[in-house]
């Protein structure tokens, strides 16, 4: 074997060496997922690997990695752009943020064979609205001087989220707070406000306009509501809904219940950060949304895919609005958003 010969040699061989100490750390399930993704891009393929590996440590399931190597395989997509998705959530569970919105954003974009640059720039908008509710959440917890429990924390960012990224509603958790009867309590309210959120998106979902629904959210937590009572009155709305009542009748009749009971509504008649000028998922009525493409972002109302899905799926699309709208983790207002 000449000189030139064995440097290739030995080049090769520690090319695998290193991909074998890569693959040695991953679950065999999820490495054949993996190995599925055919490319020559040794790079590529090795920052996957270490971008895996990062995901599982900082606590992303084995099953939602191998569903993101399955997607790709099936649509096609590169060995690097798959990196640069996982690297997305890795990125939202450094910085102690929940990422099964992105996650759901990501994989239905694949789904779609949405350009993986289109799929990344929904989830950075989607990420950009988790860290905003997540400094709204810790405000409040400051504010309170008390710590919302993990599972509530995850639920309230993700609303909060989804009512910016969905709706173009800013500060809604905020405007939710003001409503809570017993300020500098806030763990108290904490389930409430979450059903009150769930409440607002159902209304929201059927074309309610945004100070209506807030004074209706609102009035049911300076009631006093528990969390149960308001997602019954959310199952009351939705069987009202289905049953083809107007959403401006239903409001009406919701808020009589609270007749004498609500003072005025802290948002004096709108919603703080509403902007009319964005579509649901937060791009632009006009310019820059990705409306009328053959990929298409967004679908009816419910599941995100194709397909009638009740409220909890994702929402509408249109408008440029993105493969924009809620995971699909059952009804609003039942149960816990997230896990």
């Amino acid at each position: 074997m000449s000189k030139r010969q064995r440097i290739i040699w030995l080049g090769l061989w520690c090319g695998l060496a290193v991909a074998g100490v890569a693959h040695a750390g991953l679950p065999a399930p999820l490495e054949q997922a993996i190995s599925q993704l055919k490319t020559t891009d040794a790079m590529a393929r090795q920052r996957l690997l270490n971008e895996t590996e990062s995901a599982l440590k900082s606590g992303v399931s084995e099953l939602a990695v191998s569903r993101l190597a399955e997607l790709a395989v099936r649509q096609n997509y590169s060995v690097a752009e798959v990196a640069d998705f996982v690297n997305r959530i890795v990125e939202l569970k450094r910085n102690a943020l929940p990422p099964e919105l992105v996650l759901d954003k990501i994989q239905e974009g694949m789904a779609k064979r949405v350009p993986a640059s289109a799929i990344l720039h929904v989830a950075s908008l989607w990420s950009a609205a988790l860290a905003q509710s997540e400094g709204d959440v810790e405000r409040m917890e400051k504010n309170s001087q008390t710590r919302i429990g993990p599972a509530q924390k995850t639920a309230l960012v993700d609303a909060g989220a989804t009512l910016q990224q969905v709706y173009g509603i800013h500060g809604a958790l905020a405007t939710l707070e003001n409503y809570v009867e017993v300020r500098g309590h806030i763990e108290r309210n904490t389930d409430s406000m979450i059903a009150a959120a769930r409440l607002a998106e159902t209304l929201l979902l059927y074309g309610a306009p945004p100070d209506q629904v807030f004074a209706l959210s609102g009035a049911s937590l300076q009631a006093n509501y528990s969390a149960q009572q308001i997602q019954d009155m959310q199952r009351s709305v939705l069987n009202q809904l289905e049953h083809g009542r107007p959403v401006a009748d239903i409001i009406v009749a919701q808020r009589n219940q609270f007749a004498g009971m609500a003072p005025a509504s802290p948002m004096q008649g709108t919603a703080p950060g509403f902007n009319k000028g964005v579509a649901p998922g937060g791009f632009p009525v006009t310019g820059s949304g990705y409306a009328g493409t053959q990929s298409g972002f967004g679908g009816p109302p419910g599941g995100g895919m194709s397909g009638g899905a009740k409220p909890g799926g994702f929402v509408p699309g249109g408008l440029g609005s993105g493969f924009s709208g809620m995971s699909g983790r059952g009804m609003p207002g039942g149960g816990s958003m997230g896990h």
